[in-house]
């Protein structure tokens, strides 16, 4: 029993700080690289997020209106998801 509680609270431990990433890419894409280059913090973050968020991209640009849309709905739905899952 103690471990499938601590594997429970790991799992949402994770699902927390996905979410914190995800905000700080929010965040990060209203400014963009002063150098044209993303750095190494900008690429890990948009590296392990996107590695979450793309799944639910392809899924979701398959529609017209999400791919028409200026916001970033699978970005939107993704935080959804992980909202619910934790």
């Amino acid at each position: 029993m103690f471990v499938l509680a601590v594997l429970c609270r790991t799992l949402l431990l994770f699902i927390e700080a996905l979410q914190l990433l995800m905000l700080v890419r929010a965040v990060m894409s209203w400014f963009p690289p002063s150098s044209g280059r993303p750095g190494p913090f900008r690429a890990f973050v948009t590296g392990v997020t996107e590695l979450v968020i793309g799944p639910v991209r392809a899924f979701l640009d398959r529609f017209e209106l999400v791919r028409r849309s200026p916001i970033d709905i699978p970005f939107l739905v993704t935080f959804l998801l992980l909202s619910a899952a934790s």
